[in-house]
Parts: structure tokens; C-alpha cells; sequence
């Protein structure tokens, strides 16, 4: 072991708490080195540390490496699709992060750009074809187009839309669905109405 790996080493035992940073910097050198054990075990170590996200944009290439090494075997595999309102590749590298903390490795399908509905409607889809084991639907509030107030029977509309297209899924594939809640709407022209009255959109 040469002196930087030995100063690199005191440096990650002294901080505390655990520095994502520097476990990084031994990830790199332990994947250079064929330290595939020790590679995963900092890597997992950096992520019960909740790192920032720039980490995960790091460290996915080493996740990628180590996978490849065959060294490390996961509890099971799982295929995900993710189908958003918007782009979703920045979540990407968190999620393969995330899973392989639980002992997941996760292949990933990502739908197009606010495609959702389409790729769920058309048997033929790309989707179809990768055939997930779950679904992951990221849905903006955007798309229920809600006024200020008085969109009950909009928002009845949507759900039973979001039921429909669910189904769907079900029965095409069998497969899990997750649906993350809305976000919630900024403020809007209707002001503190919005939040109080019984059929504001807040």
C-alpha cells in the first residue's frame, strides 16, 4: 500500500461523520486496483451517508465497473421502467445507487419525454418490449390542467384515468406500479383562496 493510500485511509477513518468525498477517492483507487470487495463496501458505506447529488453522478460509472467485476452478487435483479411528465435521466443514477444499497441491481428502462400515456395506451411500445417487473410514474401536476378552484370533476376525471392506465399495466405485464404524489401547484392569481376555499386546487 503506498503513502497516499495510507493517508487516504486516516483521513476517512478520522472524519467523522464518514466523508462521501474521500470514500469516493478510495473507491477509485480500489476499482483501479481490483479491490472489488472493498470497492463495494465503501460504496455502501458513502451511501448510508445520503450523499449530495453530484456523488451519484460519480460514483455510476464505479457502480457500472464493479458490476461487470462479477465480484458482487445481489439479493435480485430487477427491471424498472420510469415514465415521466418530463425528462427523468437525472434521477437515474440515483435510483441504481439506491438499489444496489438494498442489494438490487436494477436495469433501467426510461420512457420518453413526457410520453407516459402513450407508452402505456400503445401494446407496441418500446415499454412492451422491455417488459418491466415495475413501473415508477412520475406525474406532474401540469398535466391535470387545474384551475384555481372548481376543478372537481377534473381532478374525478384524472383518476379515473391514472386507474384506467394501471390496469392496464396489470394486465398487460403483471407488473408493480409506483406512482409518486403531485407536486404541489405555486401559488397562483386566486392567492390564499386557492388553500382555503373547499375547491381550491391547494
Amino acid at each position: 500500500e503506498s503513502a497516499a493510500d495510507e493517508a487516504l485511509d486516516a483521513a476517512i477513518r478520522a472524519a467523522a461523520p464518514p466523508d462521501p468525498a474521500l470514500l469516493l477517492e478510495r473507491i477509485r483507487r480500489d476499482v483501479h486496483s481490483g479491490r472489488w470487495p472493498q470497492a463495494a463496501a465503501d460504496l455502501l458505506q458513502s451511501l448510508e451517508c445520503f450523499p449530495p447529488y453530484p456523488f451519484y453522478l460519480k460514483a455510476e460509472r464505479l457502480l457500472d465497473q464493479l458490476l461487470s467485476s462479477g465480484t458482487w452478487r445481489p439479493r435480485r435483479r430487477l427491471r424498472l421502467a420510469v415514465l415521466a411528465s418530463g425528462a427523468a435521466s437525472l434521477l437515474l443514477p440515483v435510483l441504481r445507487m439506491s438499489a444496489f444499497r438494498f442489494g438490487l441491481e436494477v436495469e433501467l428502462y426510461e420512457g420518453a419525454y413526457g410520453g407516459w400515456r402513450q407508452e402505456i395506451l400503445d401494446p407496441a411500445s418500446r415499454l412492451y418490449d422491455f417488459a418491466p417487473e415495475a413501473v415508477l410514474l412520475l406525474i406532474s401536476l401540469e398535466e391535470l390542467a387545474l384551475a384555481p378552484t372548481g376543478s372537481h370533476d377534473r381532478v374525478e376525471t384524472a383518476v379515473a384515468e391514472l386507474r384506467t392506465l394501471w390496469g392496464m399495466l396489470g394486465q398487460r405485464m403483471g407488473c408493480r406500479i409506483v406512482q409518486t404524489s403531485f407536486d404541489p401547484p405555486p401559488p397562483g392569481p386566486w392567492g390564499s383562496l386557492e388553500t382555503t376555499l373547499p375547491d381550491g386546487r391547494r
